[in-house]
């Protein structure tokens, strides 16, 4: 009778011992799928990231050419741009002007566009060129009026160069 029970134990282990390795096969064959899933919410994480990147690109764009038409629209015949930063809040523009009066000018068409709020000169320097000409170099600030500055920080921070002659 004891070897009937052992030969019964024997048999109920031998099955369990079927029954675990019937659900390890189970469970490594549903480990792959598992992988994929995990690797495609990571590449949907991915593009959900690029996606908001890009939709602030966007919406950062228009804010831009608004800045750089009012610039442009501000632009007195005798003055020149070297260089246009946007830092922070503000625009910082370097250039070159026929007279001192072109930059006070631009000064004020700046002030007075909707898209600026105050212009700050930090620095302007004459400098004397060939055959007596006089260049005056000067670098300011020019802060971004109210709305500007917001939608500028919603569509995402961004520093932008824009240089030439």
């Amino acid at each position: 009778m004891v070897y009937g029970l052992g030969l019964g134990a024997t048999a109920l282990v031998a099955g369990q011992l079927d029954a675990n390795e019937s659900l390890q096969t189970t469970l490594a064959s549903l480990d792959s799928p598992l992988a994929e899933l995990d690797r495609l919410r990571l590449h949907n994480e991915a593009m959900r990231s690029r996606i908001r990147v890009i939709r602030g690109l966007q919406a950062q764009r228009s804010v831009v050419v608004i800045l750089l038409e009012q610039v442009v629209r501000s632009m007195p015949a005798e003055v020149s741009l070297l260089a246009l930063r946007r830092h922070d809040e503000a625009l910082v523009i370097e250039g070159e002007a026929t007279s001192y009066a072109g930059v006070t000018e631009l000064m004020r068409r700046l002030e007075e566009s909707e898209a600026f709020a105050a212009a700050v000169l930090n620095d302007v320097a004459a400098e004397e060129r060939a055959a007596g000409e006089v260049r005056f170099l000067f670098d300011l600030n020019v802060s971004l009026s109210v709305s500007l500055s917001v939608s500028l920080a919603t569509a995402g921070a961004g520093h932008g160069v824009v240089e030439g002659q």
